[in-house]
């Protein structure tokens, strides 16, 4: 066990009655000392957290430094697909940067201007060298067009995932080799202001982009985690005179491989839970066995890795069931939603106009079709 001073000691060493009280009964009083001292556990001490009750999970995350105690709209971040490549493809640069200036326009027209919407792209591969749709970007993103913007004047881009970033590297590797393909291929996307790496579960890319100071959203799959539960929903064991839920052991692993691997260099920016579809899709009711090792998941992320690092419930994932609660158990925001159906359809998200009635906000974000 380490020092861990990523997680800021709380102001007291000794705990509150409550919380002092429920950790004898579970005979984890010293861990979670440990934990809400600012120290690292080992991962035999997370695995002694991991199964207990999911109410005492979340009251040891409310004993955190700066946990919000409601989600609100603001958790939400607003985000407008452009088809540049296809664009590009078609029509060449100076065209695609007219069509990407309407559309951008389109946006400022249509939507509240306290939003900030930030910009995906089609993809990042096709008949194009990568430079010249890296240039197109960097001229939409110029600071002298972005002073007349208002949502979206900071121009926030999304940035490729590890799978993109994996098949940008095998387009070079036959040239160069792997390893420096990859190094080359980083450098180039910086050189555009490209910086962060957004999306996909791969921790090897991640953790190679974050020693080389890109901002790492990591998606993890918790289908492993999912998978137990709903195999033995309620299958419990015994320990210090509580019940434990099972919780598979290779996601506490890998939750700490991401700490060490990423979170370390300082690169971990997000952490999201990743898995193969929504668990409710909007409907009416949430499937229990889905939902609550969700959570425990994600307090489980916001208990072992570094505060600095923002803990994402997409709401497309977790439905609006669940979006309501998950901040209690760790999650700092709903991740993405799309401006209009095109983006909600290619990208897989939930339309911003559908969320907002959620939070009583059904005006702020307006419907609009582009």
């Amino acid at each position: 066990m380490t020092g861990n001073t990523d997680h800021a000691q709380l102001p007291n060493s000794e705990l509150d009655e409550l919380t002092a009280l429920a950790a004898r009964r579970f005979d984890v009083e010293a861990i979670v000392i440990q934990l809400l001292g600012g120290q690292r556990l080992t991962a035999a001490e997370y695995g002694a957290l991991a199964g207990l009750p999911l109410a005492f999970l979340g009251h040891l995350v409310s004993r955190l430094p700066g946990r919000a105690r409601s989600v609100s709209i603001s958790a939400i971040h607003p985000v407008h697909l452009l088809p540049l490549a296809e664009w590009f493809e078609e029509h060449g640069s100076a065209e695609t940067i007219r069509m990407a200036e309407e559309s951008i326009q389109m946006i400022e027209r249509s939507l509240d201007e306290r939003l900030s919407v930030s910009i995906a792209i089609d993809r990042w591969t096709g008949k194009f060298l990568l430079p010249d749709l890296l240039q197109v970007l960097r001229e939409i993103r110029r600071p002298e067009r972005q002073e007349i913007r208002t949502v979206t004047r900071s121009l926030s881009l999304i940035g490729p995932s590890t799978a993109e970033i994996a098949s940008l590297q095998q387009e070079r590797a036959s040239i160069v080799g792997e390893l420096e393909a990859l190094s080359n291929l980083l450098l180039e996307l910086k050189s555009y202001g490209i910086d962060s790496i957004d999306g996909g579960t791969s921790i090897e890319l991640h953790a190679f982009a974050a020693k080389r100071g890109f901002r790492c959203s990591v998606g993890h799959d918790i289908s492993a985690v999912v998978e137990t539960a709903v195999h033995d929903p309620r299958g419990t064991i015994v320990i210090g005179g509580g019940r434990q839920t099972a919780i598979d052991e290779r996601f506490l692993l890998e939750l700490l491989d991401i700490h060490t691997r990423i979170g370390d260099t300082g690169g971990l920016a997000v952490w999201f839970p990743w898995f193969r579809s929504a668990l409710e899709r909007f409907h009416d009711t949430t499937d229990e066995a889905l939902g609550t090792p969700l959570l425990r998941a994600i307090a489980l992320a916001r208990l072992t890795l570094p505060l600095a690092t923002k803990i994402r419930a997409p709401i497309s994932l977790v439905g609006r069931n669940l979006a309501t609660l998950v901040t209690t158990f760790g999650a700092d925001d709903l991740g993405f939603a799309a401006t209009d159906a095109h983006t909600a359809k290619e990208l897989g998200l939930a339309r911003l106009s559908d969320i907002a009635p959620l939070f009583g906000e059904a005006s702020f974000f307006p419907a609009i079709t582009l």
